[in-house]
């Protein structure tokens, strides 16, 4: 069916036409051309190459599953996960009744002394429900609790890198998939932290195989759930709208508005507010050493502000933070103008969508006042599609290039600090791989035989 396809998008397939296609098109149109496809040697081959195949994607599981078993396993004998213990702190003040974003750090000590949590920041910047869905580990000890977390983490992005390798290779284990997302910081940073990104990381990747399975309401589901949990991925929403998806994004109204009411019970409508006027507060910019500054923000934000704000991280080339918020507005505001000139005109479907798609993700990530590297573990998706719809080798260079510098911000910035340039590698990264995924939307529209990411179409 897909040669068919393909042939039938060439008007015929005349060979003149299949001449001109590029070698990897050629070869999956006839990649046994001059073979006897009936022989009993043929035969025999394509039954060791399955074996074999089988053989290595269940190689890949059990190694995938080693690691992340082990470095979860390493990361709760360290007793690390600082962000997990402020969800618990949270859930426990929540329990109680009390208002969590009005608490007093004073209040904060004496209930982390009163529950046992060895190490905590302060104050609690995120969503309610983050609290909420915690609640019921306050039960156990802060280190069981840990434990019990961390497992769950596991789980998460198990079923990730499952679903991401049914939606891009068609089969349950994709050894690059697996591969590329065992090695991947950010998430191992998410693991370490105690973190609840792999919540919205698996929503994300529901979403896109919702769509491709025609299911527009359980995708707006989906990802409605996973705004809720942080709003990493809210943009994906407009860009449904955009692109005249109506019931997904009508589905992922309804999904906020529901699941937002099934949490008041255990949340109430006080917390909910302080989070929205606390959400408007946080800028990316503040006093030297805030999180304007700090390395793991990798956002435009972070950039020029270490780049022209005094901070304890290097050299700055001046005291600006009014100038480093200009720049960081102007820069963001030719992105999102951009992303939405490469998104227009009309109503897309494929594999074009899926570029757009991962297009806005990045965008995101760029703009975000405060980007974590950890919240780039959604990228990881956008990294996935470049790499399959790359045309030639050195998109597939550029794409590599940029997971390679977001890895290296997570392994290294604290032994680059008193270098500013290269406290934003993580930038650098997601800067590349924009204009990658930029290139292929346009190459997308350009071209109109069907190449396919996954041999048919994603939706």
């Amino acid at each position: 069916q897909r040669q068919m396809c393909i042939r039938d998008s060439l008007g015929g397939g005349s060979a003149k036409d299949i001449g001109s296609l590029p070698t990897g098109v050629k070869d999956l149109i006839s990649p046994h051309q001059g073979k006897d496809m009936r022989s009993p040697e043929h035969t025999q081959q394509n039954i060791l190459d399955f074996r074999w195949r089988r053989h290595v994607h269940w190689l890949t599981f059990l190694a995938f599953l080693t690691v992340q078993v082990g470095w979860a396993g390493a990361v709760v004998a360290a007793n690390k996960g600082t962000d997990f213990y402020v969800y618990y702190l949270a859930a426990a003040a929540l329990k109680r009744e009390w208002n969590i974003y009005a608490l007093s750090f004073s209040v904060w000590q004496s209930l982390a002394a009163q529950m046992g949590v060895p190490h905590y920041s302060f104050p609690y910047l995120y969503p309610p429900p983050i609290a909420l869905i915690v609640r019921p580990l306050t039960s156990l000890p802060p280190r069981y609790a840990f434990a019990l977390w961390s497992g769950v983490n596991v789980l998460l992005i198990l079923a990730s890198a499952l679903l991401l390798s049914r939606l891009f290779a068609q089969q349950w284990i994709s050894p690059l998939v697996f591969i590329a997302l065992a090695g991947y910081v950010p998430a191992l940073v998410t693991v370490y932290a105690g973190q609840v990104n792999f919540l919205v990381f698996l929503s994300v990747i529901v979403y896109f195989y919702a769509l491709r399975r025609e299911k527009p309401v359980c995708a707006g589901l989906a990802l409605a759930a996973g705004i809720l949990i942080k709003p990493l991925s809210l943009p994906l929403a407009f860009h449904a709208l955009w692109r005249t998806r109506y019931r997904v994004f009508l589905s992922v109204l309804v999904g906020l508005i529901v699941f937002a009411l099934l949490t008041l019970p255990g949340v109430g409508p006080e917390p909910y507010m302080a989070y929205g006027r606390l959400s408007l507060q946080l800028s990316g910019l503040t006093q030297s050493g805030g999180p304007g500054t700090y390395p793991p923000n990798q956002g435009l934000g972070g950039f020029f502000g270490r780049l022209l704000t005094h901070h304890e991280y290097g050299g700055s080339l001046a005291d600006r933070p009014a100038l480093a918020k200009a720049l960081t507005l102007a820069t963001s505001l030719i992105l999102v103008l951009a992303t939405v000139a490469l998104c227009w005109p009309g109503r897309v479907s494929g594999d074009l969508f899926l570029i757009e798609a991962s297009l806005v993700i990045v965008t995101t990530h760029l703009i975000a006042p405060i980007s974590w590297l950890h919240h780039m573990t959604v990228a990881f998706v956008a990294l996935i599609a470049a790499w399959q719809a790359a045309s030639s080798r050195w998109e597939r260079v550029l794409v590599l290039l940029s997971y390679i510098l977001i890895d290296l911000q997570g392994l290294l910035w604290h032994r680059l600090v008193g270098y500013t340039l290269l406290l934003s590698l993580g930038t650098y990264g997601l800067l590349i791989l924009w204009g990658v995924l930029a290139w292929q939307t346009i190459r997308f529209r350009r071209e109109r035989i069907a190449r396919s990411l996954i041999g048919g179409s994603l939706f």
